[in-house]
């Protein structure tokens, strides 16, 4: 073969390519848009496994300064391509967002696991009264 049928023959192969491409490319796209929605919607459903999850790992996903520290290695890289950017600075500024946090002595909590245990108890559930009346305005002898 020569360079020229080599070339003509490239030529004819990159059109179908390209565009199957483009549909792959929008078939993948709309299948993680539809995973993103399912997410949101069923949040409240997987935050008791990812809760056990983030318990499980102890320190390295409780402590917000190691947070802080991941995402600032992630940023790196992503500022120096233009079309990563975008996504680099908002990993900056959520590395911030943890920093400050971490030097306020912030930590990660748990967040509805003990109300459950408490809710399974049998027996009813005994509220105890005000320690303190309520707040009220004064009165006004003025009149």
């Amino acid at each position: 073969m020569t360079t020229r049928s080599i070339w003509q023959f490239t030529r004819r192969l990159k059109k179908p390519i390209v565009w199957s491409d483009g549909y792959i490319n929008i078939c993948v796209s709309s299948c993680a848009g539809l995973v993103i929605v399912f997410c949101v919607i069923f949040y409240f459903r997987f935050q008791k496994p990812l809760t056990i999850l983030v318990r499980c790992g102890g320190l390295v996903t409780r402590n917000y300064f190691i947070r802080f520290v991941f995402y600032l290695i992630i940023s790196v890289p992503c500022c120096f391509v233009l079309p990563t950017l975008l996504g680099g600075m908002c990993y900056l500024i959520t590395s911030a967002i943890y920093f400050v946090a971490a030097l306020k002595g912030e930590e990660w909590k748990p967040a509805g696991l003990d109300t459950e245990s408490q809710s399974q108890q049998p027996g009813p559930r005994v509220l105890q009264p005000p320690s303190h009346p309520p707040p009220r305005r004064p009165i006004d002898n003025s009149i």
